[in-house]
């Protein structure tokens, strides 16, 4: 009997005042090299939905977005440098990833999505970071994209660890706000000189949750381990469909 890919949901972009939502191809492109079947969410805030549409997910997708998390989620008061707001994305993938914790579906986090799911397992973020650190670390980088900008420390015996092979890589890096504090039930498994998180993952087992603060769907095509990153996320979607369907 034929193998059947697992499918990947993808939650969608928008802005403030935008009357479009939108994804990048690289996602997309990425996960189907990776062996998966990306299939691109609208944002949709509503519980009964995101139920119904994760029923049908192996994993989830959150990729990045122009908009910043609202601070309410993790108790801060709004920074004067805080960018835009979407409300529409922070929910919707607080409701996807509702069921996805209930289900154990596998999760991976990029950049704002690295940022929403800290958020949703009890973390915190950096507003700004050049505000917030006073960094001299080039965290919002100009075209092209693809280029890796500046170095990441990587924790031994990690997912990350395992698919580079190393303890320190460079990345891309398009983003203002940054993880600050992870969740009490994930485990911080690379860092920027600056000290801000890259990635993390779950630290209790059980379920697979990895983000990361970087843009691989930018770097995949020139850099064979950026593709293992989701490489291994589609892999982990197959072996949760093999469980479970």
């Amino acid at each position: 009997m034929k193998e059947i890919r697992p499918l990947i949901l993808i939650n969608l972009c928008t802005k403030s005042g935008d009357d479009m939502f939108y994804i990048r191809r690289g996602y997309v492109e990425a996960i189907m090299a990776a062996g998966g079947v990306p299939v691109a969410l609208p944002l949709v805030a509503d519980r009964d939905y995101a139920a119904r549409v994760a029923e049908i997910a192996d994993g989830i997708l959150l990729p990045g977005s122009l908009t910043d998390v609202d601070p309410k989620y993790y108790s801060a008061e709004e920074s004067p440098y805080f960018g835009l707001k979407g409300q529409e994305r922070e929910e919707s993938d607080f409701f996807l990833l509702e069921k996805a914790v209930e289900r154990k579906v596998p999760v991976f986090g990029i950049c704002y999505g690295h940022q929403s799911l800290n958020v949703f397992c009890g973390g915190s973020l950096y507003q700004d970071i050049p505000h917030d650190l006073q960094s001299n670390i080039l965290h919002w980088q100009e075209e092209p994209y693809n280029k890796p900008v500046h170095t990441v420390r990587v924790e031994e015996d990690s997912i990350v660890h395992r698919i580079f092979g190393k303890s320190e890589i460079d990345v891309n890096s398009i983003h203002h706000q940054g993880v600050k504090t992870v969740g009490p039930n994930l485990r911080a498994t690379s860092f920027s000189p600056d000290g801000v998180v890259e990635s993390y993952e779950n630290k209790n087992g059980g379920q697979f949750l990895l983000g990361v603060q970087w843009h691989p769907e930018r770097m995949w095509r020139d850099f064979p381990a950026q593709a293992a990153l989701f490489q291994e996320f589609v892999g982990a979607a197959t072996k949760w469909r093999a469980r479970n369907r």
